[in-house]
């Protein structure tokens, strides 16, 4: 499944090889853990775009097109190599034509979210809003999830980026630019287990929607400002415009 990489020069992400990925103008290059452009292969999907970061490994089996994966949650995704950070970042390019009657039928996007007593965080799809989930503990280990939603239409193509520290957790639909934040419960601060993200999966079983992912990023930390947001977007839209995905 994972192919063969060839190295040659390219000025092109679609290929096998290992091209890296400049973060565009007015979007910071410090904490970015990883970028996963979509499609192709599987060899190409795993590919991390930023330097010196681990590839991801293919799980299942992802239905691959030309600029996205065709995931199901926990079944058919990528594990990335990349370790959750306490505080954080998901971006991810994303659409799902499941039913998402319950989370069964739900996709989580990016996340390593096992359960309340195992820690972690997911950006998902659930019904007409998608969610940035991030458990929390105090010092008695009292523990809570936190969750930010934001609305969407599940079917059509939209930036989701999702944030999450020891103060809050955000989501943005950049699409529309809609938002959404909650704050963590006083005294309380952000419990990471040691285990690895997912892309197109949480560490949930029963999470197992379907739906397809163009784009995903991780960052070790907030992306705060609006402007880095927005110029991350207007990069991402004028590059997938010129591949048929209009976000």
């Amino acid at each position: 499944m994972a192919g063969i990489r060839v190295t040659v020069p390219s000025t092109s992400l679609e290929t096998r090889q290992k091209v890296r990925w400049r973060v565009p103008a007015g979007v910071d290059p410090a904490g970015w853990e990883g970028a996963w452009f979509l499609g192709s292969a599987a060899g190409y999907s795993q590919v991390n775009r930023i330097e010196g970061k681990p590839d991801a490994l293919v799980v299942g089996d992802p239905v691959e097109s030309a600029h996205y994966l065709s995931i199901k949650s926990y079944v058919n995704y990528l594990e990335t190599q990349t370790l959750e950070p306490t505080a954080g970042t998901f971006a991810a390019i994303c659409r799902s034509s499941d039913t998402l009657v319950d989370n069964a039928h739900r996709p989580v996007w990016i996340g390593n979210f096992k359960g309340t007593t195992s820690g972690g965080a997911n950006l998902f799809t659930g019904g007409a809003n998608s969610n940035m989930n991030a458990q929390s503990v105090d010092g008695s280990d009292n523990r809570d999830l936190a969750a930010a939603q934001v609305a969407v239409t599940a079917a059509t193509w939209k930036l989701l980026i999702g944030t999450f520290d020891n103060d809050a957790v955000k989501i943005y639909n950049m699409t529309t630019g809609a938002s959404g934040s909650t704050n963590l419960l006083s005294g309380y601060d952000r419990w990471t287990p040691i285990t690895t993200m997912r892309i197109g999966s949480g560490a949930n079983d029963t999470f197992q929607g379907i739906g397809d992912i163009a784009f995903a990023g991780i960052l070790s930390r907030v992306m705060s400002s609006a402007d880095e947001r927005t110029a991350l977007y207007n990069y991402l839209k004028t590059y997938y415009a010129a591949r048929g995905i209009a976000i």
